[in-house]
Parts: structure tokens; C-alpha cells; sequence
């Protein structure tokens, strides 16, 4: 069996061990050995603590026309690029300093083997020999992922975000990387490359292209497309933007907050606010009273730690 198989294999059968235990918590033994700590109450993370109540009972029903509610909804898009375009950037040496450097970079091997795996899909599916391979990172951030696109050999990018300021984060590395790589020995071409600053969940991508008739043959949306259930026409919005240019057997890659996951904690914590020492969620609704779209939760500090 080959290596990437017997990856596979261990993946699966984690998966359905952690599914099999139905999101229990962890046990103090298995935190130790990864060097994480147990689920914590507020106490334990330096905030005031609180007696273990319900979550707080805020419907969000379709109809609910509060003005609290109103002006969540209407600044939503703001307050996402606002913490974003505030984020301080660090080098490499700052970055190898967090606490969860190791899980960083976990994450990062998993990302750049999900790029890898359809970016050789894509090129599979070419029928001519190197033909171009156009790709469309949607809410790109500072460009954390140029360098798997330079490596996957893509032909030209299309970078999308919300946020301004780590956009020009995003041109400053892709600068640096073309720079480097005219100064490197075979360094060879590198992909072109074009930028559009605008909310994804609200307007259509397609109109921003340089040309709107270009088809798309990969579309990667990373830690960002959960932001678009904001609404069901956000939601909408941002399927469409995914699919609109996608060539036939294109491929749209991604990854997302698992939802599940966080409302099964807050049943277990029996509170609308839990984490531990390295992170803190905090929801904004009722978890008996889920709709499709509309649920707010923070986790400050999650995206800097």
C-alpha cells in the first residue's frame, strides 16, 4: 500500500473513532499528550466567573426585526474587515513563536496536500499538454497560500478578499516571491496575477474579472466561507461566485468551522460562552433555536494566537 494510502487509511479510521465517541469532551490523559489543556470554565481563563446558565435564549427567526439584530446584520461585513485588516504582520521567526505553531503548521500540510491532490486533478483532466491553469483564491487574506500555487505550477491567479489592507499584505509577498524567484537559478516564470477587494457573500466576482469570460479550473475558499450564512442570499451569493466561471469538471476546494462541533460543546458546557486556555467561542444565539442562517459566534484571538 502506498504512503499516501496508508495516510488515508489512518484518517478514516480516526474519523470514525472521533465520530463513534459522538463529541465527548477530551480526557485530562489525552489533552497531556498533545500538549493541549481540558476544556476550561471562565474561571480558569482569567475571566469573571459565572454560574453555568442556559445559552441565551435570542431567537433569530427570520422575522426578528430587532434593532440590535438590524445593525449586527448591517455592519457584519465591516466588523470582518475591520479584524482583519488590523491584524499585525508577522515574519516567519514571530509566527514560529505561537503556542500553536505546531497545529499551524498541521493545518498547513493539510491545506497544501488538498491543493496538491486537485491541482493534479485539474492538470489530469487537460487534454492538451500544459495547458494554462487558472485558479481563484476567494477571501485570500495576506496570501498565505502563493507559494502551493507557485509549487502546483498554476498558470494565473485570481485573489479575492474583503479586507484592503491584508489584500496590499497580499500583493507585498506575491512582489517579494516574483523577486525572488527571477534571482534564483531555474527560477523560472511565475503565475500572473490579479486582485479584487469586495465582499464575496455580496457581489458578483464574475463583473471584477479582468476578463469575465475566463473559466476558473480550481476555486479555493480556506477558513472564510462561513461568513457568507450570514443570510441565505449571502449564502447564495458566495455558491455563486464559487461555481459562476468554473470550467466543466472544474473543482471547488475549501475548508469550514465544523457547526456541529460548536453547538456541541456549548450543550456540554451548558453556557453560551466556553474554551480553554488558547481559545474562547462565545455564541450570540439560542442553540434550541437554529435556522438556516443568521448565527453570530466570536472567537477573538483565534486568528493571531
Amino acid at each position: 500500500m502506498s504512503e499516501i494510502s496508508d495516510l488515508e487509511q489512518a484518517l478514516l479510521i480516526a474519523a470514525a473513532d472521533a465520530d463513534s465517541r459522538a463529541y465527548e469532551p477530551v480526557k485530562t490523559s489525552e489533552s497531556a499528550e498533545y500538549g493541549l489543556e481540558k476544556e476550561t470554565t471562565e474561571s480558569e481563563i482569567n475571566l469573571e466567573p459565572q454560574p453555568k446558565v442556559k445559552p441565551k435564549k435570542r431567537s433569530l427567526e427570520p422575522n426578528d426585526t430587532s434593532e440590535s439584530l438590524s445593525k449586527i446584520r448591517k455592519g457584519y461585513a465591516d466588523v470582518v474587515a475591520s479584524h482583519y485588516n488590523s491584524l499585525e504582520e508577522k515574519g516567519i521567526i514571530e509566527r514560529s513563536k505561537s503556542r500553536i505553531v505546531y497545529l499551524r503548521n498541521f493545518h498547513n500540510w493539510i491545506k497544501s496536500m488538498l491543493i496538491n491532490e486537485y491541482l493534479a486533478k485539474v492538470k489530469e483532466n487537460k487534454k492538451q499538454h500544459n495547458a494554462p491553469v487558472r485558479v481563484h483564491d476567494m477571501c485570500c487574506g495576506k496570501g498565505g497560500d502563493l507559494l502551493k500555487w507557485r509549487k502546483g505550477g498554476i498558470t494565473h491567479l485570481i485573489c479575492s478578499d474583503i479586507a484592503s489592507i491584508s489584500l496590499e499584505q497580499c500583493k507585498a509577498r506575491y512582489y517579494h516571491m516574483k523577486g525572488r524567484s527571477a534571482r534564483e537559478r531555474g527560477g523560472g516564470n511565475i503565475y500572473s496575477i490579479e486582485y479584487i477587494c469586495a465582499d464575496c457573500t455580496r457581489a458578483r466576482l464574475r463583473e471584477k474579472y479582468s476578463d469575465p469570460s475566463m473559466k476558473i479550473d480550481l476555486v479555493s475558499c480556506q477558513f472564510a466561507f462561513h461568513y457568507s450564512f450570514e443570510s441565505l442570499p449571502q449564502a447564495e451569493c458566495m455558491l455563486r461566485n464559487a461555481a459562476e466561471c468554473l470550467q466543466p469538471g472544474g473543482y471547488f476546494i475549501g475548508t469550514i468551522t465544523d457547526a456541529y462541533d460548536l453547538i456541541a460543546r456549548a450543550r456540554r458546557s451548558e453556557s453560551d460562552t466556553y474554551g480553554n486556555n488558547i481559545y474562547k467561542v462565545s455564541l450570540d444565539f439560542d442553540i434550541d433555536k437554529l435556522i438556516f442562517s443568521g448565527h453570530h459566534y466570536s472567537a477573538p484571538n483565534v486568528t493571531s494566537n
